[in-house]
């Protein structure tokens, strides 16, 4: 297991990856090792386990001992991916915030393109290109981008964002937290660019989406009723503006999905 203390350059700013955990003893492993294996070495790992019945926290205590970047915050209950994303954005420590959910991965220099790409433009918040693969890794689909500036107005109508490509400058969060609504990374996002910010897009391939049967993402039907409720109660649409949004969000998702793989 190639778990080790890397040397540290203190002038690099730290990046806190934040990763919610629950039952997630399948791929969870896969998922830490892509964050060891960055080049970037300035980051603090914070798996966030949301009470899991599985071996998840004894995975994830074997990496904290030999890599003290790695650290392991066990829920007393379990509250969902929300919480326990609002739990790693409380603990936070570094400069700017990636996400990564415990059955993603990221490619080696996914941190390192990124965090020079924000510093190089002077970036609140990016997202990068990246491809979908299958539950068993085996299978990887077509290059998925977002348009080089995803405004409020644009991520009405798309879903353009992927939270495991997603890098944000911690002070810029503020009082934003994660809904426990349905879509709740939607919301997320649509809160921080109603205020004026903007996601600047780096057009590289850094990250692997996992597609697994029975996933809540899989549920399609429910996904739509979840953006709804975002789009009439949260975001306070009209009918007719909702209607709208929506035909373009489901276009943009087929687009997105065909092929899959």
């Amino acid at each position: 297991m190639p778990m080790r203390a890397a040397h540290v350059n203190k002038q690099m700013p730290l990046v806190s990856v934040i990763m919610p955990a629950y039952n997630a003893q399948a791929f969870i492993r896969e998922s830490i090792e892509s964050v060891l294996s960055q080049t970037y070495p300035h980051w603090e790992l914070l798996v966030i386990d949301d009470c899991s019945q599985d071996a998840t926290p004894r995975i994830v205590s074997e990496y904290v001992n030999p890599d003290s970047r790695v650290k392991l915050l066990r829920q007393s209950e379990n509250q969902g991916p929300a919480a326990a994303r609002n739990v790693g954005i409380a603990e936070a420590a570094g400069e700017y915030v990636a996400l990564l959910d415990s059955d993603d991965v990221w490619l080696p220099d996914k941190l390192a393109r990124q965090v020079n790409f924000m510093q190089a433009i002077k970036a609140d918040i990016s997202c990068t290109a990246y491809r979908r693969m299958s539950a068993d890794s085996q299978r990887v689909g077509k290059l998925i981008k977002a348009c080089e500036v995803v405004t409020y107005h644009v991520l009405l109508k798309n879903t353009c964002i992927a939270n495991l490509t997603t890098m944000i400058r911690r002070e810029v969060i503020k009082g934003t937290r994660f809904k426990d609504i349905g879509h709740e990374d939607y919301a997320f996002w649509l809160e921080l660019l109603r205020r004026g910010l903007v996601v600047n897009f780096l057009d590289t391939d850094l990250a692997r989406y996992r597609v697994v049967d029975g996933s809540v993402s899989s549920k399609k039907t429910r996904t739509l009723v979840w953006i709804w409720f975002i789009y009439r109660r949260i975001e306070k649409l009209n009918v007719g503006m909702a209607c709208w949004c929506m035909v373009n969000y489901v276009v943009r998702a087929l687009l997105k999905r065909i092929p899959a793989f």
